[in-house]
């Protein structure tokens, strides 16, 4: 896991439902607990706008070009629900 800020993106929304939920749930709350790795983390969430969008839709443009799922990944909705996940406590 990266010590410093990263960015998430929900993309699927209208094929999984319950990322969607996820996501405004991360977004309301603005904070939560992230497992992976067998590392334990406290992070906070906020909304990302602007450039960051379109260096992440370049990327999964580049990644998933012959992907029937890029235009969900790309799209307006996708784009609301990017957000930056940050350590709390950045130990």
């Amino acid at each position: 896991m990266e010590e410093g800020p990263t960015n998430a993106r929900e993309s699927f929304g209208d094929i999984a439902p319950h990322l969607a939920e996820l996501t405004d749930t991360v977004l309301r709350q603005k904070a939560g607990r992230i497992l992976a790795a067998g590392l334990t983390k406290d992070v906070a969430f906020e909304p990302v706008e602007g450039s960051i969008n379109d260096r992440i839709d370049e990327a999964y443009r580049v990644k998933y070009h012959s992907s029937p799922y890029l235009n969900p990944m790309i799209g307006a909705r996708a784009r609301s629900a990017t957000f930056r996940i940050t350590p709390r406590d950045p130990r």
